[in-house]
This record gives C-alpha cells, structure tokens and sequence, in this order.
C-alpha cells in the first residue's frame, strides 16, 4: 500500500500555470524498482495508464494529474483501496519525474526502470560534486510575474535543518523578505518549512528538493494556493495585508488587499558570493 504523504511537487493552480496529462506519455507504461531483478511476478512492479496505476495487491484511480512546467514530471492523486484485498481507501499522492532510463517516485525518490527495456549501463542520476556552488550558497528564484515580482529562495542554513531565507523582489528591487523555518528527515527525502500567517497561524508546507540539469530545485505542493485561501479574509483580522508575515525593504508599502504570498516553484539561478544569515 502506499504510504499516505503530503509531499513537494508543484501543482496547477489559479496562480500557476500547467498542461494536463495525456494519453499515452511517458510515464503511461511498466516499470520495477531499480536492482529487484525481472518482472515477471515481481512486488515492486507498477503499471500506470491514463486513468490508473496497478502495483502488487495495490489498485489506484488517477484522480487528478498535472504536468511540471519546464522539466518531465508529473504530479498523480490517487484513490486506493476500497476493494476485498485492501478494503480501507486511502488518497496519496506521488511525484514521478522522468530518467533517462525510467522514472523516479516521490516521496522516498526510489529509481524504477522500464520493463521493456532496462539497460544497466545508463549513467547513474548526477550527485552534487564537492566543489559545485553548496546549497547554503545555492539561489533558487521563481518564475517572474506579469507585474515584474519575483521571490528568491535560500537555505542559508542547509537543507536538514534550520533558517531559510526568502525574499520578494519587484523590478530586480527587494521588497520584502522573510525567515521561514526549514527541516527535513530521512536522508532529505520528506522535507517541511513553515510559514507565520498574517491571521497569527503557523503553516507548515512540505517541499521536495530535486536536481534539475545538476541545479537544486525546492517544489512545494499547493503552498500558494492553500495560503492564499487561508488568508482571503485578511481585513476580517484587521490587517493591512495578506499572506505571510515579512520584513518590508526599501521603503515598498503593501496595498491594503496585497496578497503577499510564496510561490510553488524556485529553480537554481545562481550561487551567492557570500554566505548571507539574518538573524
């Protein structure tokens, strides 16, 4: 059965924009999980169509999916369960990103290959080198808005545990920034930060940290889309403004119905020259 997680990936929303699976992709076929030999009656076998995906005594409808902008990933809600073999129904949801001789599963980021064709001389996945730009210095940006904003991600205290720091740009200018608290467990696979709502709530959102072209990513699930539905009523608390709590730069000044919000998606822009810690 798989496991019920909230986990990073990046999902269509009314703030970000995606396609919608199609028949006959490159996720819709058989695979097995990397070194557990053959198919045939093999446990780690999954086999996805358009509409399910079969695994060992484990049958799942494809509620929704959702294609990634700018990489071959996709994000699948299932519903599981409900039949005499596994009678209880439960709702995951799963990351399956494309290789280049299979798939990877997240959470838990196992390998599976395709069935037809597993070709044990393939490269492995890349892995960070020693002297590539470390995460603490790694700068992750999001997608810039049609209103020229922008949002600048840094885990200035790594990955496993600690301070990230996240600032909000508007043409090239920070505007605001803000420290959320960042951990991750089990080996970084399940990785969390959390958030101080203007309401006076603390949100916590897990996120996925991937490599894309050998650059870190942060992919959130529906960070966004949740936050902005928690705080809509923000005047009703009697704010001046919406979203999370920042530190405002420069002199900007939120309208009274900003919303200021974090984006899903922050890809590897660059690396800093100087570890930058706020305190």
């Amino acid at each position: 059965m798989i496991k019920t997680y909230i986990f990073a990936a990046m999902i269509v929303g009314f703030f970000f924009s995606s396609g919608n699976g199609k028949a006959g992709e490159w996720w819709q076929d058989t695979f097995i999980k990397e070194g557990s030999g053959i198919c045939e009656n093999n446990d780690s076998i999954r086999t996805f169509s358009a509409t399910t995906m079969e695994g060992w005594e484990t049958s799942c409808k494809i509620t929704k999916q959702h294609n990634i902008k700018d990489i071959d990933a996709i994000v699948l809600d299932y519903e599981c369960g409900g039949n005499d073999l596994d009678p209880e129904i439960t709702k995951p949801r799963e990351l399956v990103v494309k290789l280049q001789d299979g798939i990877r599963i997240y959470p838990g980021g196992e390998k599976f290959q395709y069935c037809a064709s597993i070709n044990p001389y393939l490269l492995p996945q890349y892995t960070p080198k020693a002297d590539d730009c470390p995460i603490d210095r790694s700068l992750m940006q999001s997608d810039t808005r049609d209103d020229g904003t922008y949002q600048v991600l840094q885990f200035t205290e790594g990955y496993l545990q600690g301070r990230a720091t996240l600032t909000g740009y508007k043409n090239n200018e920070a505007i605001w920034t803000t420290r959320p608290d960042n951990m991750c467990s089990n080996g970084a696979v399940i990785c969390r930060m959390s958030f101080r709502t203007r309401a006076g709530e603390e949100y916590e959102e897990a996120f996925q940290p991937l490599y894309v072209n050998s650059r870190p990513w942060a992919v959130f699930a529906e960070l966004r889309q949740t936050l902005y539905m928690k705080e809509r009523d923000a005047t009703y608390y009697r704010k001046a403004y919406g979203g999370i709590e920042v530190k405002f730069l420069n002199g900007y000044k939120p309208a009274v119905d900003e919303m200021i919000l974090p984006e899903n998606v922050y890809k590897f822009a660059g690396c800093s020259a100087a570890e930058t810690r706020a305190e």
